[in-house]
């Protein structure tokens, strides 16, 4: 038996954009919470601490315009590529998208 579809109908496009949405909701949600566990370390003058708040809030504010992080990848310093695969953002990963349109 086949469901429909909750927003009424079968539009392929509209729901990538929808899944697209979702994961940038939670890559920003990650990038909060992880400049905020690095702000409160900030007063300790570690210039490891300062450069990885900025480019967390840097890669924060492509997240929040609805970029994808993967494209922006060969842009990043060695060193922020690692930052970056340690905080494991969804968008920053590869993805495949397979549509049934018909």
């Amino acid at each position: 038996m086949l469901e429909r579809d909750v927003e009424g109908g079968v539009d392929p496009e509209r729901d990538f954009k929808i899944i697209l949405e979702e994961l940038l909701f939670a890559d920003a949600q990650q990038l909060e919470k992880q400049i905020g566990n690095r702000e409160k370390k900030l007063k300790s003058g570690d210039p490891e601490v300062k450069a990885r708040v900025a480019f967390f809030k840097k890669v924060q504010e492509s997240v929040l315009a609805g970029e994808r992080i993967f494209g922006k990848i060969p842009e990043f310093s060695d060193e922020e590529k690692k930052w970056l695969k340690e905080i494991q953002l969804l968008t920053a990963k590869p993805m495949m998208v397979l549509l049934n349109v018909g």
